[in-house]
């Protein structure tokens, strides 16, 4: 009795995992990285069932050149089930958009013929059998891993720059049966016919569309459907769950007719450019539509217009009634007050995601009082570096929401002497961070400031993205601002690796041009061996002479890594005045805890007394030099770079001074800024760039 207990004690887990709808189940909690990296690299039958599961994103840039794209498009487009388009100069790129619309008409063709083959002889074309009769831990199927070479369907289409959907989207529709997700963000004013879009994207789950102007979705919406009768049927129920619309121009009532047509929406969010009537925008009608449908159960829902009437706190109040146990938060920054906040800290402050349209000067002290909030989205409201620096005698440009009649308040001030509160961001574990912060000029200081009170106050960081709104809001994709944000070593970039569980990493858009940067102060993002050959190349030695470059070629992976470990070192020795000063200020810092006890240091200043301590170095090379020493003391502990562990375990997308957020690989992203600051480096000695790739020095000799 006991053995056969045992027996089947030891065999259950086997037979669970045996059955393939478990497994499929288990699979779909799972998140896209752990199934590429992990999951399919288990056995056989784990492959088999993921390879739908494996996403390929795909960036097609209207800015290189048709052969280019041709040359790295051409096989992996079939392949790919995320394409993220980018049109720099509006959707006239002629030949570089037909081509790809030509690729898309293949893919599409190819994967309607195997969905033919598929209906017509399933058997043939099934990929894996199992086997039940298996004894247990044995083996429980036999698969045939033969590589699936079909084209498969895209799930994920985002238009992004200067495309003007109203001749965009109709190229692509053809295409676009297939779709779970669209995203179209676009920078001019345009408009379509969503029944064309939402009569072909019946699979669609997720459909976002934005614009720095206004897009105008035409009625109507819902397709018209024909029955055998010849009466108009209503359309099924679509599968839609996220509906984000913003600086749009929307007919309500068709609006409303679609969204009874939606029972499984959970989220949505319509943001008006400007009332078109002033009946035919109606919160209140709209409110209590949504609370009609009893099949509709959102999870957050907001309705505003970015030109018209503020909206009052009775109008949230009715937003909030139409999901009440929501966790999510969007607010106009013009609507935001001391009693439209109050929404924000009823039902003993739970929100856990904000979201802030437009600018208000009331981010920092939001961001000060809520402590559940794991995401946070904020692109045009700039917060000032003063009020990071937590231990600076600045006046702080952070105003607090008050209520009304109450003595103005409109600085938050710290003097040493008075012991003033400090605030810090209470949200110790945000997750995402969209946020813009003032540009403080050429001084590396303010940059040191918010790489250090990023990786100390938010350890948790998985997406971050570091934009300027002047160039959000008065330059729209213009790039003649310059770089706010360093990245040499006494920046302290470096600070950011703190962050161990950063996986999205964007800089916004700044001017380039004159950019130099030594390949030592980011060379440390790359882990491979093929980038630190690379780096090798494309750094400032390559900009000497050509004899220099030939050498540098040649030089091995642990030379380049000894030649950054050295000049790091000969860089933070020059510190070394600095950083003798900066002990004093530490010590000051420190000093004005003591003899009080962790309750009174909450009560005073809002925050833990290891949040307090850890930002006292804030801003200082201190803490940068702390940082470049335990990246030394790295590469000194590994000798092979193909066992070297990265910097950050789970970052996969980087883009760094782009205005196209797709981003790349830490390697690519170090290889693209290196080849920028050699560009840099050789206009500044007097050389022009020629047609075949050399530089010329005839500019300089005047010839």
């Amino acid at each position: 009795m006991t053995s056969s207990l045992q027996h089947t004690h030891q065999s259950s887990p086997f037979r669970i995992l045996a059955i393939p709808e478990l497994l499929d189940h288990i699979f779909a909690h799972i998140d896209h990285t752990t199934i590429r990296t992990t999951v399919v690299r288990v056995c056989r039958q784990w492959l088999s069932m993921n390879r739908d599961r494996i996403v390929r994103e795909l960036l097609w840039d209207s800015g290189l050149p048709l052969e280019v794209l041709k040359r790295k498009m051409d096989t992996r487009i079939p392949r790919a089930t995320h394409l993220y388009c980018y049109f720099r100069s509006g959707y006239q790129d002629g030949e570089k958009v037909d081509w790809l619309l030509g690729v898309l008409k293949q893919v599409h063709d190819e994967h309607q013929e195997h969905q033919r083959r598929l209906v017509q002889d399933p058997l043939k074309n099934n990929i894996s059998e199992i086997r039940n009769d298996a004894p247990p831990g044995k083996g429980i199927s036999v698969i045939d891993i033969t590589p699936d070479l079909t084209a498969r369907p895209l799930r994920e289409l985002t238009l992004q720059g200067n495309v003007e959907v109203g001749k965009g989207v109709p190229g692509f529709l053809p295409f676009m049966t297939s779709l779970t997700r669209l995203t179209i963000n676009q920078v001019c004013d345009s408009g379509f016919c969503m029944s064309q879009l939402l009569e072909t994207c019946t699979q669609l789950e997720h459909l976002y569309i934005e614009s720095v102007w206004t897009i105008n979705l035409v009625g109507p919406w819902l397709p018209h459907r024909v029955s055998a009768i010849g009466n108009l049927s209503p359309p099924p129920p679509f599968p839609l769950k996220s509906l984000k619309l913003i600086h749009v121009q929307v007919p309500q009532p068709c609006l409303e007719m679609f969204l009874a047509s939606t029972p499984y929406l959970q989220e949505l969010m319509i943001v008006l450019r400007e009332h078109v009537a002033a009946d035919d925008n109606d919160l209140t009608r709209l409110c209590q539509l949504l609370q009609s449908l009893p099949a509709l159960k959102l999870r957050s829902f907001h309705f505003s217009t970015v030109a018209g009437h503020q909206q009052t706190y009775d109008d949230y109040a009715r937003m909030r009634d139409v999901c009440p146990q929501s966790t999510d938060w969007t607010v106009q920054g013009s609507d935001l007050s001391f009693d439209t906040s109050r929404l924000l800290f009823d039902n003993t402050n739970r929100i856990t995601t904000l979201e802030v349209l437009g600018y208000t000067p009331y981010l920092h002290d939001l961001l000060c009082q809520l402590p559940h909030l794991l995401s946070v989205k904020a692109v045009t409201s700039g917060i000032s570096y003063e009020n990071l620096d937590v231990y600076s005698t600045f006046s702080r440009k952070a105003p607090t929401l008050q209520p009304v009649g109450a003595p103005p308040q409109p600085f938050s001030t710290y003097d040493p002497i008075r012991g003033d509160s400090i605030r810090v961001w209470a949200c110790r574990g945000l997750q995402t961070c969209h946020l813009s912060f003032d540009e403080p000029g050429r001084e590396q200081r303010a940059s040191r400031i918010l790489y250090g009170y990023l990786s100390r106050v938010c350890p948790r960081l998985r997406d971050l993205k570091i934009c300027f709104p002047s160039v959000f809001l008065e330059n729209g994709s213009d790039t003649s601002v310059k770089a706010s944000l360093f990245l040499n070593l006494a920046s302290g970039f470096c600070l950011l690796t703190r962050l161990k569980d950063l996986e999205s990493l964007w800089i916004d858009q700044v001017d380039l041009s004159g950019l130099v940067l030594e390949s030592c102060a980011i060379d440390w993002m790359a882990h491979s061996s093929s980038l630190s050959s690379a780096s090798s190349v494309l750094g400032p030695s390559s900009s000497s002479s050509s004899s220099l470059t030939a050498a540098s070629n040649h030089l091995s992976v642990w030379s380049q890594r000894k030649l950054s470990k050295r000049k790091r070192q000969v860089i933070t020795a020059m510190w070394q005045e600095s950083i003798d000063r900066d002990q004093s200020r530490i010590a000051n810092n420190v000093a004005r805890f003591e003899g009080m006890s962790p309750e009174e240091i909450r009560q005073k200043h809002d925050a833990d007394l290891d949040v307090m301590l850890q930002l006292s170095s804030c801003g200082m090379l201190t803490d940068v030099k702390s940082v470049i020493d335990n990246i030394i003391d790295r590469d000194s502990q590994w000798h092979e770079p193909q066992q070297e562990p990265p910097i950050w375990p789970r970052l996969n997308r980087v883009a760094i001074y782009r205005t196209c957020g797709f981003g790349a690989s830490p390697e690519a992203e170090v290889a693209r800024l290196m080849a920028v600051s050699a560009h840099s480096m050789k206009k500044a000695e007097g050389l022009v760039p020629k047609k075949d790739g050399r530089w010329s020095w005839r500019k300089l000799m005047g010839i």
